[in-house]
């Protein structure tokens, strides 16, 4: 019996798509086929070495979001990594000064180069930092959710960013005005500590991402931000257009859609009607580049 792994025919069935390496494709397209038809080619996941501290655990799909089974920090219903960390009564001093807001796909909460007037703490949802060119492409540079805070200049002084904040997942969030959040942050040591930390693990973001850009196929790339967006937004199935996810990549639609294709048939998710399921993490996360592990793992070591 021939055995193929389902990353390699995945990267190779793409390479067929871009006429890239197309003996190859046409092997990889050839076992993806007898695979489906149950013609003796057996598929595979590759797998990676077990790491005896990776804090990982997946959770099954409940109502919308996870119900966790282990040690994964995703989102819980209602409630902010950042202030979760925080001694409970520093938590209710900081929600007087607060608000609670939803927020819509798309919808700007703050504008490049414009003051910025208000901090968010994600609570649900995921928001998207996106630098816009003079051409009018765009593409994102930072993912935000539960885990941290929009709006991190205003802990430097600094009053405007050079991206835009909006909404790419809907949600709903802590909203402070900046004024406020800046006294709270020279009044409340533990706030300031991680705060501070907090803006280690989205420099490490910004830096990984410049480099996953740089180095890493669009496949990847994906594969990589839908795990981010899953993990942020604490559920299996989420809201997603290829046009927005194009924006968000900074790429052409068509490469979207011969990638997300490919991860359908790779049977890693499932698209349809502007909707992206996600139907193997564990395959998703070895057709992945090292980005994302990267990432969470800076991410789990520092928000704590």
């Amino acid at each position: 019996m021939l055995v193929v792994h389902k990353q390699w025919l995945l990267k190779a069935a793409i390479s067929a798509k871009s006429g890239r390496d197309r003996k190859l494709s046409d092997i990889a397209i050839a076992s993806l086929g007898a695979t489906i038809a149950g013609k003796g080619v057996e598929c595979r996941r590759q797998k990676r070495p077990y790491r005896a501290n990776r804090r990982i655990a997946y959770g099954r799909a409940r109502r919308g979001c996870f119900q966790m089974t282990g040690e994964r920090y995703l989102a819980a219903p209602g409630g902010n990594r950042l202030l979760a960390i925080l001694p409970p009564e520093i938590q209710r001093q900081l929600a007087t000064m607060a608000e609670r807001i939803s927020f819509a796909p798309k919808e700007v909460l703050y504008e490049a180069d414009q003051s910025i007037d208000h901090v968010w703490f994600p609570l649900s949802g995921v928001v998207s930092l996106v630098i816009a060119m003079s051409d009018g492409t765009t593409a994102e540079v930072a993912t935000i959710g539960h885990e941290g805070l929009v709006g991190l200049p205003v802990s430097m002084g600094v009053d405007r960013s050079f991206a835009k904040a909006m909404g790419q997942i809907p949600g709903e969030a802590l909203k402070m005005p900046a004024e406020s959040f800046t006294r709270a942050l020279a009044e409340i040591p533990a706030l300031a500590a991680i705060v501070h930390r907090y803006t280690h693990a989205m420099l490490q973001q910004l830096a990984q991402s410049t480099a996953c850009n740089q180095s890493h196929t669009i496949p990847e790339r994906m594969c990589r931000w839908l795990l981010m967006t899953q993990d942020r937004a604490g559920a299996d199935e989420f809201p997603l257009t290829q046009e927005f996810l194009a924006e968000m990549l900074g790429v052409q639609r068509p490469s979207v859609t011969v990638s997300a294709g490919a991860l359908q048939k790779a049977g890693l998710i499932q698209y349809q009607r502007g909707r992206i399921r996600v139907m193997d993490r564990p395959g998703l996360e070895a057709a992945s580049c090292e980005c994302y592990e990267v990432v969470r793992r800076e991410f789990d070591r520092l928000v704590v």
